[in-house]
């Protein structure tokens, strides 16, 4: 018995009886606990955003009563403070709209499954008011109130939790019960992603879209109709969110177990001018502007960005460029740096590469796709999501979904959106929230001549190079202008060795630019699926992106 209560007391005091009882002659020395490594939400757990913290009220202007009247219609809100709505958490957030009398007002945030209650205040001048609360923890069960002296509004099952703002063209607005499967039709038309609809539920995915609007000028708040608001994912919801905004936000929530909310502020066939605002804009290319009402400069950005100037957000996912291949570089630039201006703070910005687009002219594609690569490489705080083997052919037919309806006849509205929003969250996270286990494309370091051929050397990070089954997308040229099909082999983890017919004196290396390959697949040089067109990936499948070199002497 006596052995029995020592062992239940050793244990209780986290000491073993040896160690105990050698306490008492002299301290056994110890090694240091060793400290755990830090979890994916530990990581994101320390990155706050704490602009505006000085305007952050504690002190009462006011003594607060709960009991007051509830008075919703008295209170003008903008469309983005509502029931389920997300809000950024571990950041200063800011509280603005009007009310019909002026004085002290204080907004209450309370946590339903904890005991965290938060009040900050300020005050309603000439009716209107701006007030900033300080972070607060991710969760998903708050009520979010505003108090005033005469009444209260309230907004329940709000969530903390990361926060984007998703923007660009119709692939941006482009719902996920609109990816239909290339092999259907108009008669029966089948969704790519009709099992995610069915069975996706959570209530820590939320979306929020911004009804289209134009404006001259800029405007303060966003316009609104019935199907404004917060909704979280579920099979009665998800079909109408933006499949890229979805599929971003479905793989972040998986990867942390937080809520993450996304607003979609996009409109298709918009130039990148309309998106520009007006300060930044007399700098821009004029290439696209002016035509009417079609791409009347910063109309856009007037009526469905500037309004959510306010709002915290982790930072923009931007899937754009279509509408404006002119100068997409330095408009780009722009676009962003007014962005952050109007924001007050260096925003964030992924820049989802485009996927393949049959039509026009497939060099100014590969330019595009060569300027958001400089993006990312020349500006801070900008990463971009290879997307080179995305994409669909269009189909020889006369009806159906290609002619006319959303994925359109010359495939401009490739369905493939999982990957393409899964890897814009990896390349955010990887980059901005020091996350680690994210997809991370190879990427080119260097062309070298050998006497072998040319040996292209990669950054591959932990994930070795891997070759697909199709060799295409390796083109040597004399001249920069006709290309001739140069064969990969890989060399080591690293490296690739290119071989080509001989007697040519290599000058240039491209990659990722052609569409057609009659070495690799005969006849006319098409393969049946247009992700054949490039063949180089990491292990776990991630894409090489393209790429342009000249070769030293």
């Amino acid at each position: 018995m006596k052995k029995s209560w020592k062992k239940i007391v050793s244990v209780l005091l986290g000491v073993s009886l040896l160690g105990a009882v050698a306490g008492c002659g002299g301290q056994e020395e110890k090694p240091p606990p060793v400290k755990a490594e830090p979890t994916q939400f530990d990581r994101l757990n320390e990155i706050k955003i704490m602009d505006n913290h000085e305007k952050v009220n504690f002190g009462s202007t006011f003594d607060l009563n709960t009991k007051v009247a509830y008075r919703n219609t008295a209170f003008k809100l903008p469309p983005q403070f509502n029931h389920y709505m997300v809000l950024q958490a571990n950041a200063v957030n800011c509280f603005y709209g009007e009310y019909d009398t002026d004085g002290g007002i204080a907004v209450q945030i309370k946590d339903e499954n904890s005991d965290f209650c938060a009040e900050y205040y300020g005050e309603v001048k000439n009716g209107a008011f701006e007030l900033y609360a300080d972070p607060v923890p991710y969760g998903e069960n708050y009520t979010v109130s505003l108090y005033t002296p005469s009444g209260y509004t309230s907004f329940t099952d709000v969530a903390f939790g990361e926060v984007f703002l998703m923007g660009g063209q119709s692939n941006m607005g482009m719902t996920v019960a609109q990816c239909l499967d290339p092999a259907s039709t108009d008669a029966d038309p089948v969704c790519v992603y009709q099992n995610v609809i069915d069975t996706y539920d959570n209530m820590n995915v939320r979306s929020m879209s911004v009804w289209p609007s134009m404006s001259d000028t800029e405007v303060d708040k966003l316009s609104e109709n019935a199907a404004s608001g917060w909704k979280y994912a579920n099979s009665g919801t998800i079909g109408e969110m933006s499949a890229c905004g979805f599929f971003f936000a479905k793989r972040m929530q998986e990867m942390y177990g937080i809520p993450v909310g996304f607003i979609t502020s996009c409109m298709g066939g918009t130039a990148t001018c309309m998106w520009i605002p007006a300060a930044e804009y007399k700098n821009a290319d004029p290439t696209y502007s002016g035509q009417g009402e079609t791409n009347k400069p910063s109309a856009r950005y007037n009526s469905m960005i500037h309004p959510l100037r306010k709002t915290t957000v982790r930072g923009v996912c931007w899937y754009q460029g279509e509408g404006q291949n002119v100068e997409y570089f330095k408009n780009t630039s722009l676009l962003i740096a007014g962005w952050r201006r109007a924001f007050g703070r260096e925003l964030p910005f992924n820049v989802v590469e485009l996927p393949r687009y049959i039509h026009g002219s497939h060099d100014e594609w590969f330019s595009i796709r060569s300027q958001q690569r400089r993006l990312a490489d020349e500006l801070t705080n900008v990463s971009m999501s290879v997307n080179i083997d995305r994409g669909i052919f269009s189909r020889n037919v006369t009806g159906g979904i290609y002619n006319p309806g959303i994925l359109a006849e010359d495939g401009i509205h490739c369905p493939d959106k999982e990957p393409v929003g899964n890897r814009a969250a990896d390349a955010f996270m990887k980059k901005f929230l020091n996350a680690a286990g994210t997809l991370t494309p190879p990427q080119f370091q260097k062309a070298e001549k050998t006497d072998d051929g040319i040996l292209l050397t990669y950054v591959v990070e932990d994930s070795p190079l891997a070759l697909g089954e199709k060799l295409c997308g390796f083109e040597v040229s004399e001249n920069g202008k006709i290309w001739k099909y140069a064969e990969p082999s890989l060399i080591g983890n690293d490296k690739v060795l290119l071989t080509y017919e001989e007697n040519l004196i290599v000058k240039y290396v491209r990659y990722g630019a052609t569409y057609a390959c009659k070495e690799v697949f005969g006849a006319d040089g098409s393969p049946e699926k247009i992700e054949n067109l490039v063949c180089l990936y990491n292990t776990r499948g991630y894409p090489a992106d393209q790429f342009y070199a000249e070769l030293g002497a």
